[in-house]
């Protein structure tokens, strides 16, 4: 993947957005669309790999907004999750742990659905989980 906007003017921008992204997120974490969760994670990402400093009059404010991701992507974990949301989940944590790589690397992930409750879906997995044993 590679980080938008060529400029430090563009994270900037990001670096103020994120805390109203998150405090949007935080008004109902369990109806939030699933993008304001890889938001803040994908901002943080390209801030470490261009090895841009958030500026001093944001960072108090960014800081804040990304220690709050854990507690917010465990907020959203009531509702069941689908495939796409489980990676955005994964990455905002990552990110907010200082761990952008792991971020990144959850974003890219693609989980495949989980199977239905139904007894032939369940079956199914089982059949091709046997061919491969």
């Amino acid at each position: 993947m590679e980080c938008p906007g060529p400029s430090r003017r563009c994270l900037s921008a990001s670096f103020a957005a994120v805390p109203h992204v998150v405090a949007a997120l935080a008004t109902n974490p369990t109806r939030a669309p699933g993008t304001y969760f890889p938001f803040p994670a994908w901002v943080e990402i390209c801030r470490r790999r261009k090895g841009v400093e958030v500026p001093d009059d944001l960072i108090l404010d960014y800081r804040r907004a990304l220690r709050q991701l854990p507690s917010l992507v465990a907020a959203a974990a009531e509702p069941d999750w689908d495939a796409d949301f489980l990676p955005c989940a994964l990455s905002a944590i990552a990110a907010s742990k200082d761990f952008p790589t792991v971020a990144e690397a959850a974003l890219d992930l693609s989980p495949p659905s989980p199977p239905n409750s139904s007894i032939g879906s369940l079956s199914d997995d089982a059949d091709h989980i046997g061919k491969h044993i």
